[in-house]
Protein backbone atom coordinates (compact mmCIF):
# COMPACT_ATOMS: atom_id res chain seq x y z
CA UNK A 1 0.00 0.00 0.00
CA UNK A 2 2.73 2.23 0.45
CA UNK A 3 4.40 2.06 -2.37
CA UNK A 4 0.86 2.72 -4.67
CA UNK A 5 0.83 6.25 -2.11
CA UNK A 6 4.02 6.88 -3.30
CA UNK A 7 3.41 6.14 -6.49
CA UNK A 8 0.43 8.21 -6.83
CA UNK A 9 1.80 11.12 -4.80
CA UNK A 10 5.03 11.35 -6.60
CA UNK A 11 2.79 11.24 -9.94
CA UNK A 12 0.83 14.65 -8.03
CA UNK A 13 3.91 16.48 -7.07
CA UNK A 14 6.00 15.93 -10.00
CA UNK A 15 3.26 17.61 -12.15
CA UNK A 16 2.98 20.35 -9.81
CA UNK A 17 6.59 20.48 -9.57
CA UNK A 18 6.52 20.12 -5.60
CA UNK A 19 8.74 17.98 -3.41
CA UNK A 20 7.17 14.20 -3.18
CA UNK A 21 5.83 13.74 0.88
CA UNK A 22 6.79 9.96 0.35
CA UNK A 23 10.23 9.63 -0.47
CA UNK A 24 12.16 6.66 -1.85
CA UNK A 25 13.70 4.94 1.13
CA UNK A 26 15.25 1.32 1.70
CA UNK A 27 11.90 0.29 2.83
CA UNK A 28 10.54 1.23 -0.62
CA UNK A 29 13.54 -0.17 -2.59
CA UNK A 30 13.23 -3.78 -0.90
CA UNK A 31 9.54 -3.27 -2.03
CA UNK A 32 10.17 -2.92 -5.57
CA UNK A 33 12.85 -5.56 -5.50
CA UNK A 34 10.79 -8.28 -3.90
CA UNK A 35 7.53 -7.13 -6.45
CA UNK A 36 10.08 -7.29 -8.87
CA UNK A 37 11.54 -11.04 -8.18
CA UNK A 38 8.17 -12.53 -6.80
CA UNK A 39 6.43 -15.27 -8.90
CA UNK A 40 3.84 -14.52 -7.03
CA UNK A 41 3.36 -10.91 -8.05
CA UNK A 42 0.75 -10.20 -10.67
CA UNK A 43 0.51 -7.93 -12.98
CA UNK A 44 -0.39 -4.26 -11.18
CA UNK A 45 2.00 -5.02 -8.62
CA UNK A 46 5.26 -5.41 -11.13
CA UNK A 47 3.35 -2.39 -13.24
CA UNK A 48 3.78 -0.20 -9.38
CA UNK A 49 7.21 -1.42 -9.35
CA UNK A 50 7.71 -0.43 -12.31
CA UNK A 51 6.20 3.22 -11.31
CA UNK A 52 8.54 3.56 -8.25
CA UNK A 53 11.70 2.83 -9.95
CA UNK A 54 10.68 5.57 -12.92
CA UNK A 55 9.92 7.97 -10.42
CA UNK A 56 13.01 7.55 -8.10
CA UNK A 57 15.08 8.11 -11.19
CA UNK A 58 12.92 11.86 -11.35
CA UNK A 59 13.29 12.16 -7.67
CA UNK A 60 16.85 11.96 -8.45
CA UNK A 61 16.75 14.56 -10.76
CA UNK A 62 14.62 16.82 -9.04
CA UNK A 63 17.49 17.09 -5.88
CA UNK A 64 20.24 17.05 -8.28
CA UNK A 65 18.39 20.39 -10.06
CA UNK A 66 17.02 21.76 -7.06
CA UNK A 67 17.64 25.48 -7.13
CA UNK A 68 18.36 25.29 -3.52
CA UNK A 69 21.53 23.21 -4.11
CA UNK A 70 24.29 25.41 -3.42
CA UNK A 71 26.51 22.98 -5.57
CA UNK A 72 24.70 24.36 -8.91
CA UNK A 73 26.80 27.86 -8.21
CA UNK A 74 29.69 25.94 -8.51
CA UNK A 75 28.92 23.31 -11.72
CA UNK A 76 29.74 24.63 -15.22
CA UNK A 77 27.36 24.58 -17.98
CA UNK A 78 28.98 21.22 -19.44
CA UNK A 79 29.24 19.47 -16.34
CA UNK A 80 25.37 20.00 -15.49
CA UNK A 81 24.24 19.27 -19.34
CA UNK A 82 26.35 15.91 -18.68
CA UNK A 83 24.29 15.58 -15.38
CA UNK A 84 21.38 15.91 -17.23
CA UNK A 85 22.33 13.12 -19.80
CA UNK A 86 22.71 11.02 -17.48
CA UNK A 87 19.60 11.55 -16.00
CA UNK A 88 18.02 11.19 -19.43
CA UNK A 89 19.87 7.79 -20.09
CA UNK A 90 18.60 6.45 -16.96
CA UNK A 91 14.83 6.94 -17.55
CA UNK A 92 15.35 5.61 -21.40
CA UNK A 93 16.76 2.98 -20.51
CA UNK A 94 14.22 1.82 -18.01
CA UNK A 95 11.81 2.90 -20.45
CA UNK A 96 13.38 -0.26 -23.18
CA UNK A 97 14.07 -2.19 -20.05
CA UNK A 98 10.34 -2.69 -19.20
CA UNK A 99 8.46 -5.24 -19.85
CA UNK A 100 5.77 -4.32 -22.92
CA UNK A 101 3.39 -5.86 -21.00
CA UNK A 102 3.58 -3.52 -18.39
CA UNK A 103 2.98 -0.23 -20.28
CA UNK A 104 -0.26 1.20 -19.74
CA UNK A 105 -1.61 4.72 -20.48
CA UNK A 106 -0.75 6.18 -16.79
CA UNK A 107 2.43 4.73 -16.89
CA UNK A 108 3.41 5.98 -20.37
CA UNK A 109 1.77 9.55 -19.26
CA UNK A 110 4.05 9.72 -16.25
CA UNK A 111 7.07 8.37 -18.19
CA UNK A 112 6.37 11.43 -20.49
CA UNK A 113 5.69 13.75 -17.73
CA UNK A 114 9.08 12.99 -16.16
CA UNK A 115 11.31 13.17 -19.48
CA UNK A 116 9.62 16.97 -19.72
CA UNK A 117 10.20 17.57 -15.68
CA UNK A 118 13.64 16.61 -16.64
CA UNK A 119 14.05 19.07 -18.84
CA UNK A 120 12.28 21.89 -17.60
CA UNK A 121 14.68 21.27 -14.21
CA UNK A 122 17.83 21.77 -16.72
CA UNK A 123 16.71 24.40 -18.60
CA UNK A 124 15.62 26.52 -15.74
CA UNK A 125 18.88 25.24 -13.88
CA UNK A 126 20.89 25.85 -16.97
CA UNK A 127 19.50 29.39 -17.45
CA UNK A 128 20.27 30.29 -13.51
CA UNK A 129 23.64 29.30 -13.90
CA UNK A 130 24.13 31.44 -17.10
CA UNK A 131 22.48 34.39 -15.09
CA UNK A 132 24.71 33.63 -12.14
CA UNK A 133 27.81 33.49 -14.02
CA UNK A 134 27.26 36.98 -16.01
CA UNK A 135 26.61 38.60 -12.46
Amino acid sequence: MKLQGLANSCSVSLSLRRPCMLSYSPFVAACISFLKRSPYASKTDRQLAAWGEMQHIADECAAAFSLENASLHEMSDARLALTLKGFEIRLEDWWKDLEPDLINPNLTLHYHQARIFIQVRSASTLHFGASANQQ
